[in-house]
């Protein structure tokens, strides 16, 4: 575990866990969004295309890198020279864990769980989104980017949430529940598009179209 900067005090410490939080929250609703919309069957994904598939071409990338991004700053060193950084291991600033040699080492183990799953999307956002690699982006390297399946994604995220909740449990027994609900999510935009005029044409023309 990479050495920690200074102990925060207890506000100090406040803000800083409501932040972290808050970055889970949107990152934990961002996943929900690119799963309901391009995750969940080809029929959907086709819908979204015929619709707008620019729109949503762009949507489907930015949604993938704002996740991957927002993982990577989570398990990122506590400190980068003198800048500090916010990442989940902030949480063993905590004051109220002075003395709580169980609890920070528990704390301590969910934190290096959650980095370890992330090692392969931090991959990607070392060589193909913070920068560009130029060897793996034209395939003249040994050493190609990891496969990034979606159940890695999903689980390095529940692996962040997991050692935010370790602290809440272990020293003010409380639980966290990161997903957000909203009447203006991608639900409400889907149930919108299945009944347009533009998706009801798109599907008369493909059905009347044979295949060969």
């Amino acid at each position: 575990m990479p050495k920690l900067p200074k102990r925060l005090t207890a506000a100090e410490f406040w803000t800083t866990r409501d932040m972290l939080s808050r970055e889970l929250a949107l990152l934990h609703s961002a996943w929900d969004e690119y799963q309901y919309l391009f995750a969940s069957g080809t029929e959907r994904v086709k819908m979204l295309y015929a619709c707008a598939r620019w729109f949503f071409g762009t949507t489907q990338r930015l949604l993938v890198r704002e996740v991957l991004l927002g993982i990577s700053r989570l398990t990122d060193a506590p400190a980068s020279g003198k800048q500090e950084n916010l990442t989940i291991a902030a949480l063993l600033r905590d004051p109220a864990l002075r003395g709580q040699r169980n609890a920070q080492a528990r704390l301590k183990r969910r934190i290096a769980t959650a980095k370890r799953i992330a090692a392969p999307i931090r991959t990607h956002r070392h060589k193909a989104i913070a920068h560009l690699d130029h060897a793996v982006l034209v395939a003249k390297t040994a050493d190609p980017l990891p496969r990034l399946p979606l159940a890695t994604v999903t689980k390095a995220l529940g692996a962040l949430e997991a050692a935010y909740n370790e602290h809440g449990r272990s020293i003010y027994h409380t639980d966290s529940d990161f997903a957000i609900k909203s009447m203006s999510s991608a639900h409400a935009l889907v149930r919108i598009l299945e009944e347009s005029e533009r998706w009801k044409r798109f599907k008369v023309l493909t059905d009347q179209t044979p295949e060969y």
